[in-house]
């Protein structure tokens, strides 16, 4: 069977859903499916970065091929990826059937007009993220607002499956009160680390000592990083061994998060790595924190809480 996946990102850009997406094409290509992942040029969205030039913008893989197509966004609150050439992307190699990642996104809209023009079936992974946990403040929110109540009815409708990763999801994407196709609730798994490098080796690499608190995830405003700090400091003034460890790359919030660190005094005690390529040093980073905390306003699912529990932390 020909399958096409159409995400925003995908690897090497960073976050669950690229990765999601990552596992499940390499999965359907060993069981036998031809996978062609369509996907952006873009490493970010916040703040706004493409994948540099060395990134193959058509690469072949063992389950198939993937091809990185141009997008481009209105500029501040209006900020939305629209892909260059996705429809005819499709039209040119056609699918048995469209999976389509992420609920509100362009790629999904496209999986539906395809649809519509070709009967080709498309099945939605929503990776919902209800009002309250979106990007952007109170007028991204109305406009969520208003795709939610005027637009996503038949994008949703007509999908032939609706894959949700809990009943938690089920229930806000009902809460809607659009019609929703038949849903399935598909737990995401996750390819566990190798064996965690030395963790002498990891605290002396960045500059780590005594016990910390771990966060690994994009450093975005919804990702409750600022309520993490104001919690941390009275921790750190109490002890003064005590650091607060954020692995990630910036997802629009670094250059605040360092302020509110310097404001708070606890400088010396926060370390903001960036992200960490090496997946055995990672993997050293979960085992050797004291406890690992993700404050998000809401995950869909948070395959991060499964790479923390994989190493006991």
């Amino acid at each position: 069977m020909k399958l096409a996946q159409l995400s925003t990102r995908y690897p090497p850009g960073l976050g669950g859903v690229e990765r999601h997406v990552a596992e499940i094409s390499a999965e359907l290509g060993a069981r036998g499916h031809t996978v062609r992942v369509l996907t952006s040029d873009l490493y970010r969205e916040y703040p706004w970065e493409r994948l540099p030039a060395s990134v193959l913008r058509q690469e072949r893989t063992a389950f198939g091929t993937i091809e990185r197509l141009p997008v481009w966004s209105l500029p501040g609150g209006l900020h939305y990826p629209f892909f260059r050439g996705l429809m005819r992307a499709l039209e040119a190699d056609p699918a048995d059937v469209v999976h389509a990642h992420t609920y509100g996104t362009h790629q999904v809209a496209v999986a539906h007009r395809y649809h519509r023009r070709t009967g080709t079936p498309y099945v939605l992974t929503a990776h919902f993220h209800p009002i309250t946990s979106i990007e952007g403040g109170w007028f991204r929110h109305r406009l969520r607002g208003l795709y939610d109540r005027r637009l996503a009815a038949p994008i949703v409708a007509d999908a032939a499956r609706l894959i949700v990763q809990s009943k938690e999801e089920e229930r806000l994407l009902r809460a809607l009160s659009i019609p929703l196709p038949p849903v399935r609730i598909v737990p995401p798994g996750y390819t566990p680390f190798p064996a965690p490098a030395d963790g002498v080796q990891f605290r002396a690499r960045y500059g780590i000592s005594g016990p910390y608190v771990l966060f690994v995830g994009r450093l975005a405003s919804n990702k409750g990083l600022g309520a993490l700090l104001e919690a941390f400091a009275p921790l750190a003034r109490r002890e003064p061994t005590a650091s607060l460890v954020l692995i990630g790359p910036d997802g629009g919030m670094q250059a605040v998060l360092q302020a509110r660190v310097r404001q708070l005094g606890i400088a010396d005690q926060v370390h903001l790595l960036g992200w960490v390529p090496d997946e055995a040093m990672l993997a050293a980073a979960f085992r050797e924190a004291r406890f690992f905390v993700l404050p998000s306003e809401y995950e869909a699912f948070g395959l991060v809480l499964l790479e923390a529990m994989g190493q006991g932390t």
